[in-house]
C-alpha cells in the first residue's frame, strides 16, 4: 500500500514539478536618468509624467544631481513633492549647487542633504540590480571625500566582467582634453573642459587612474552639471552629460530632456527623452 502511495506522489511530481522560485534576471530592464533639475516644478513634472508612461518598466530613477540652486531646504521640499508622484524609486547624487554657502540664508551641508534626502550613511552610494552594480560617486567639490576612492577602486577591482555603471554630479577627470561633437551630422563641437568638471590634479589623477585601469568592468558613466545632453568616449569608457532637467540648457540647440537606459546582458541601449 505505501509503495503504492510512493509511486502515486513520484508520478504528479514528475508531471507538476515544484516551481522555481529563484529570482532569475529577465532578458532585460530599464532606468532613468535625469540631472540638474533645480526645482524647476514644471519640468520635473512633465518629466515624471514621461517617466510613469513606462510602468514598471523603469525599475529606479537616478538623480545627477542639482536638486535645487542654492542649498535651500524650501526648494528641496518642492522637488520632494514632485519626485514623490513618480512609480520608481530614486536615487541622488549630490551636487555643487547643494552645498552653496555664499549665497544669503543658504545653509546646506552634506550631513543636510543626506539628513534629508536618505537619513543615512554618506555621499558614497552603492546599488545593485540583477547582477549590475550602480555606484555614486561625490564630485560636488574639487575631490572626492576622503575614503571614497578607496572604496570606488575595491568595487572596480571586485566586479565581475563589465558590470558596473558610475554617477557623478561633474564630469569626471582626464588627462587630455577631447573634442565633444554634437548637433546634426555632428556639426557643433566643444571642448571637454568647457563642461567645468574634475581637474586632472592632484587626487584627482588617482581618480582617473582607477577607471582607466579597471576600464573593463566600466558599462558607462552618466554625469550632469552641463546643461545639455553629450556622448562621448572617455578612453575607452563610454561616457554621458545629462544635466537637461530644468537648469538654463547651455546653447540655443540643446533641451530639456531625461535618459531611458535599458539593459540587456552586458550592453544596453540609451533613449533621449525630450521633455
Amino acid at each position: 500500500m505505501y509503495a503504492l502511495f510512493l509511486s502515486i506522489v513520484l508520478s504528479i511530481s514528475v508531471l507538476f514539478p515544484t516551481p522555481d522560485t529563484t529570482d532569475k534576471p529577465p532578458k532585460s530592464f530599464s532606468f532613468a536618468v535625469i540631472g540638474d533639475t533645480q526645482a524647476r516644478a514644471y519640468i520635473t513634472t512633465r518629466a515624471v509624467r514621461s517617466m510613469n508612461s513606462y510602468g514598471a518598466r523603469i525599475k529606479f530613477i537616478t538623480h545627477l544631481g542639482d536638486i535645487d540652486w542654492a542649498g535651500y531646504k524650501y526648494l528641496w521640499n518642492k522637488s520632494a513633492a514632485q519626485f514623490r508622484k513618480a512609480y520608481a524609486p530614486w536615487h541622488f547624487v549630490l551636487g555643487n549647487h547643494e552645498l552653496y554657502s555664499y549665497i544669503p540664508q543658504s545653509y546646506a551641508t552634506r550631513k543636510d542633504w543626506l539628513d534629508y534626502w536618505y537619513g543615512y550613511g554618506d555621499t558614497f552610494r552603492v546599488y545593485s540590480h540583477y547582477g549590475k552594480i550602480f555606484v555614486i560617486i561625490d564630485t560636488a567639490s574639487d575631490y572626492m571625500p576622503q575614503g571614497h576612492l578607496l572604496r570606488l577602486k575595491k568595487i572596480l577591482k571586485t566586479a565581475k566582467n563589465k558590470s558596473v555603471f558610475i554617477f557623478s554630479h561633474k564630469p569626471l577627470p582626464y588627462p587630455r582634453n577631447i573634442i565633444i561633437k554634437y548637433g546634426r551630422r555632428n556639426r557643433y563641437k566643444h571642448r571637454y573642459k568647457d563642461m567645468g568638471g574634475f581637474k586632472y590634479k592632484g587626487k584627482n589623477k588617482r581618480l582617473w587612474q582607477a577607471l582607466s585601469l579597471y576600464k573593463e568592468k566600466i558599462l558607462g558613466i552618466f554625469h550632469g552639471h552641463y546643461h545639455a545632453f553629450r556622448r562621448y568616449n572617455l578612453d575607452g569608457i563610454r561616457a554621458y552629460s545629462s544635466g537637461g532637467g530644468g537648469g538654463t540648457v547651455e546653447t540655443v540647440r540643446d533641451f530639456y530632456h531625461y535618459l531611458l537606459v535599458t539593459v540587456t546582458g552586458n550592453k544596453y541601449e540609451i533613449k533621449v527623452v525630450r521633455l
